[in-house]
């Protein structure tokens, strides 16, 4: 097949095969399993020796219906029948005497017909050897699944379509993990108290593996129970300290226990060290590594103050504005505080022609560097940011400095404010929260003049919250917070919901520069960018940033299961076994589920290179 791709003659040859005897593995070597009624197609690419079901990718196009026959239209069943039954009718009756039906006959009276003899020769050199025998266990396996979040609905979804595992949803909301269970066939639901070690253990032993979708803190609890009964195991979350801890233990148990596979960390780890392990196999030394990342509401859903929308608790995102940041640009290392980086966004990160992006540096880009196998001496830019609609930033200063993303809790306890006005005057240490007086005291907070751009854009996205007499909206928001922070989530999660008829965007974006001891220099770009789906009448709407953490999770899931990885230990997708066989997988879903990286490079010189690369264009 490979032969026939590669040779420009054959163009139009094989352009679609029908294995209607649906052999799998079998006279058409690449039949390697059997297509559904609903999806008859699926491709295989001779080249680069992957399957897909792309329909505009390259390939020759495979149907494998194990039950095609139930496909075909009455006329033609019915003229099959007619057809076969006389010969069937004679054959029940023990006559053989009929020609068609003689000739039909292989073997009888326990050996093969004299024009078949020549068969015998094919089985005597078939030498039986056991110990090459593999042995199969038709056993589902059984996935326990912990947690019934936003992003599970496409992890149970990819897993349940194979039917071939058992999946059980634990989770301390069941109300939440039955209305998840409900929209599949024969899925389970536990309560889980990740307190009771004796439920755990339990849970976690009568299962083949287990994915965690709990929140990061409580990985710990279950991985322990692994390691413990010798199950593997899967997170999207970064390896914390406390994980860390428990590599040694995982690796003497012979457990694998795979973090950070979900998107950010998680697909940007594969995607980026293919291309860095295909640069170092060639001799090439990474100049430079830039990765931008960002969740945002589709650009026709953008039109709001911050350019920014939230399918669930707006407190991360709010404390990730504040956290510290170091990265190396050009060959300057720069550290921030946590309390200067959304001053010191990258005003214009120009990636796609269509997107108005800002940037925010994203924590300790230093650290990857080990994490990727980098030289640091080498490295001229080392940088991973996260990615906003332009203005977010200034507007999110704007508000930390006038007090609404305050963590501190108040010596009075909670706070409770009847509504918006209230909570917005008490932040601003001001009674009156008219337009006027609100635009005074933004504009002596923030050192402007009160006619300053600033100072109107922050009251007029104040109002826009209902937090300003006279408000967009009705004002009776009732606030109930531990914290200021807490408070201004509550007001965030009510005016910047998603709605119905609104989908969710991920973009993310790698750029290395390599140079080779040949003296030529590569510009490689990877990119991704994913929309969620709208509900209708015949599936439910998905968001693009469940799809993009789920999904590969339920990959890794399956990749272990399938018994692909060997590594042992706390591991993340850096390794070329593990990455290799998930973006594999990514690119064989299918258009609606879509996750697939659009990869090129460019041989420059060092001038092309100082003119195309992103990194020059930051400062």
């Amino acid at each position: 097949m490979k032969e026939i791709q590669e040779n420009p003659l054959c163009k139009y040859r094989m352009v679609s095969v029908a294995d209607i005897s649906c052999d799998i593995d079998g006279s058409i070597e690449f039949t390697n399993k059997s297509s559904a009624i609903e999806s008859p197609f699926f491709y295989y690419d001779g080249i680069k020796n992957r399957y897909h079901e792309d329909i505009s990718g390259k390939g020759v196009q495979i149907i494998s219906i194990d039950n095609l026959p139930t496909e075909l239209p009455a006329e033609a069943s019915s003229n099959f029948a007619e057809m076969l039954y006389p010969f069937v009718e004679e054959m029940v009756k023990n006559n053989f005497d009929n020609k068609i039906i003689e000739r039909s006959i292989i073997a009888e009276n326990k050996k093969l017909k004299s024009e078949h003899e020549h068969l015998y020769k094919n089985l005597e050199n078939l030498k039986e050897d056991p110990s090459k025998f593999k042995v199969f266990d038709n056993r589902k396996k059984r996935i326990l699944l912990a947690g019934s979040g936003l992003v599970t609905r496409p992890l149970v979804r990819y897993l349940d379509r194979a039917k071939k595992y058992e999946i059980s949803i634990a989770s301390n909301n069941m109300v939440e993990a039955n209305n998840l269970a409900s929209q599949f066939d024969g899925i389970k639901t536990i309560n889980l108290d990740t307190n009771n070690p004796e439920l755990v253990d339990n849970l976690v032993s009568n299962s083949d593996i287990v994915i965690s979708m709990l929140p990061a803190n409580f990985h710990t609890v279950l991985a322990n129970s692994a390691i413990k009964n010798k199950k593997n195991m899967v997170t999207a979350s970064y390896i914390s300290p406390e994980m860390e801890k428990l590599n040694q233990r995982a690796k003497d148990s012979g457990v694998t226990i795979l973090n950070e596979i979900g998107l950010d960390p998680g697909i940007d780890h594969c995607s980026a060290m293919k291309i860095i392990d295909d640069i170092k196999e060639r001799g090439g030394k990474v100049r430079s590594f830039i990765s931008w990342c960002g969740g945002l509401p589709a650009p026709e859903n953008s039109n709001n103050a911050l350019g920014y929308k939230f399918s669930w608790s707006p407190r991360g995102v709010l404390t990730a504005g504040l956290n510290s940041a170091r990265f190396k640009l050009n060959n300057k290392v720069y550290d921030i505080e946590g309390k200067n980086l959304l001053q010191n966004k990258f005003p214009s990160v120009d990636l796609f022609r269509g997107f108005a992006f800002e940037g925010l540096a994203n924590r300790d880009s230093m650290s990857f560097i080990d994490v990727y196998g980098l030289n640091e001496n080498d490295l001229e830019t080392m940088l991973r940011g996260t990615l906003r609609y332009k203005g977010y930033s200034d507007l999110m200063a704007s508000f930390s400095k006038l007090g609404f993303l305050s963590p501190n809790t108040p010596n009075s306890g909670a706070l409770e404010f009847n509504n918006g006005q209230e909570f917005c005057s008490y932040v601003l240490k001001t009674k009156d929260a008219s337009y006027n007086t609100i635009i005074d005291i933004v504009s002596k907070k923030l050192s402007v003049p009160a006619s300053d751009n600033l100072v109107k854009s922050t009251v007029e996205a104040l109002s826009s919250f209902d937090l300003v007499q006279n408000g967009a909206g009705n004002g009776n928001q009732k606030i109930i917070a531990p914290t200021i922070l807490d408070g201004f989530c509550t007001v965030l999660q009510k005016h910047l919901a998603y709605k119905p008829n609104e989908r969710d965007m991920v973009a993310m974006y790698h750029e290395f520069s390599a140079e080779f001891d040949s003296g030529e220099y590569e510009l490689h770009r990877s990119s991704l960018v994913s929309y969620g789906t709208l509900s209708n009448d015949f599936s439910v709407g998905e968001t693009a940033m469940a799809r993009t953490v789920g999904i590969p999770a339920a990959i890794a899931a399956k990749v272990i299961l399938d018994g692909a990885i060997s590594t042992k230990g706390v591991i993340r997708p850096t390794i070329k076994e593990v990455y290799t066989p998930i973006l594999s997988h990514l690119d064989e879903l299918s258009n609606s589920d879509s996750i697939k990286f659009e990869e090129e490079y460019h041989k420059v010189n060092k001038e092309m290179l100082r003119s195309m690369s992103i990194a020059h264009k930051l400062l």
